[in-house]
């Protein structure tokens, strides 16, 4: 019956986190009821989606420690920063832009602006660069924040595929409506819900 399919689908799956169960469970329910008419493809479409869930957490752990990490180092060189930019991925593209903050002048606008998106806060970003109170910082310094930063814009711009990818297999998968099913619609639908401070 539905209990044992969905027993033998969680047996196949390494153990997680127990925040991550309810997602499990919701793609459990994946699985054909009685009532729903089973496609010949349904059950590998289920499984893929099972795949992208568990890859989606740990992609969401790993970007946040990284991001958290970058936040850190960073801020003794630009502390004022992370109070002009509030997402890890423009944070980190910043970053990597700015560098040491003491060759930061307004030439830069335009290039801020292009990242940003917001002329105003890059001017922001100028200004705090201008009155910041952060430390001097070595070049080696600077190669380790810049591998950091480059790993935390290379996993948000990877989370944003698989988050593409799992939209697409869900809406070709019938869902039926559980209690998990709107705490996967929240991770699910929000590609950005790991990049925000």
């Amino acid at each position: 019956g539905r209990v044992r399919r969905r027993s033998l689908l969680l047996q196949k799956l390494p153990l997680r986190p127990r925040p991550l169960r309810p997602l499990l469970a919701c793609a459990a329910d994946l699985q054909p009821q009685a009532q729903l008419p089973l496609r010949p493809r349904q059950p590998l479409r289920a499984a893929s989606v099972l795949q992208a869930i568990g890859l989606l957490d740990d992609l969401d752990k790993e970007l946040n420690t990284y991001a958290m990490r970058l936040r850190e180092w960073y801020g003794w060189h630009f502390p004022e920063l992370v109070k002009v930019i509030g997402d890890n991925y423009t944070y980190a593209r910043v970053a990597l832009a700015v560098k040491d903050k003491s060759t930061l002048t307004s030439d830069g606008l335009k290039m801020l602006t292009e990242i940003t998106g917001d002329e105003d806060m890059a001017k922001e970003v100028i200004e705090a660069a201008k009155a910041s109170m952060g430390q001097d910082i070595s070049p080696i310094d600077l190669v380790n924040i810049e591998a950091f930063a480059k790993r935390v814009i290379g996993l948000a711009e990877y989370r944003i595929s698989l988050h593409n990818y799992l939209r697409s297999k869900m809406a070709a998968v019938r869902i039926p409506q559980t209690k998990h099913t709107y705490i996967l619609n929240a991770r699910v639908h929000d590609p950005f819900c790991a990049l925000a401070r």
